[in-house]
């Protein structure tokens, strides 16, 4: 059985609105949720094989791990390969779709692909993706409608 978590949205923004922050990862710690620092980007990001070096949970003293995009199409789709070891590893995924009006339905799909977390919890790693996926779309929908 494949774990994946969905949240979905709309965003009264257009899809440039927010691959402003989706497609910079200097902006992650500002909406994704226990992102704490953005280290060092590759300058090339978000081109497919550019990493972002960040630290999860507090600044200067949380997990040092690295994300690197998988696939990107400006301004619709992002996939990453995110990095937190030994806890997990997970691909991300982010669709923007414009309405045509102004408005983006924005998904976000995250699946776990190694690490001890999936291992030892399973299925309540699901419910958990949700919850703090809500909270990272609600952070992201504020900033894209704001700027």
């Amino acid at each position: 059985m494949t774990l994946s978590s969905r949240n979905a949205a709309w965003f009264d923004a257009p899809p440039e609105a927010i691959w402003r922050y989706v497609g910079d990862a200097r902006t992650y710690p500002d909406w994704v949720v226990g992102a704490a620092e953005s280290r060092k980007v590759d300058p090339e990001y978000p081109e497919p094989g550019a990493t972002l070096h960040h630290t999860q949970g507090l600044p200067r003293i949380g997990l040092k791990d690295t994300s690197t995009v998988v696939t990107a199409e400006p301004p619709r789709d992002l996939e990453l390969e995110v990095r937190v070891r030994p806890f997990t590893v997970n691909g991300v995924r982010f669709e923007l779709r414009s309405d045509g009006n102004g408005r983006t339905h924005v998904t976000m799909r995250e699946w776990p692909k190694s690490g001890l977390v999936p291992r030892v919890f399973g299925p309540l790693v699901v419910p958990a993706l949700q919850l703090r996926n809500a909270e990272t779309l609600r952070r992201l929908r504020n900033l894209s409608e704001s700027s």
